[in-house]
């Protein structure tokens, strides 16, 4: 009878992980974009040499 209680509330762990995840990782996604985003056009022309600032 407590079973279903612990797995009903692994998922909803398991659930909250993923959202907070997932809420991070497009967090870091934009702050890198955004870092990125002053050289963006110069880093398509030369992808790799992009350590001279």
């Amino acid at each position: 009878m407590n079973l279903g209680r612990c797995a009903s509330f692994a998922h909803e762990q398991a659930d909250w992980f993923a959202f907070n995840f997932g809420t991070a990782f497009a967090l870091l996604l934009n702050i890198y974009v955004l870092s990125k985003r002053p050289s963006l056009t110069s880093s398509l022309a030369r992808p790799a040499t992009d350590s001279a600032h």
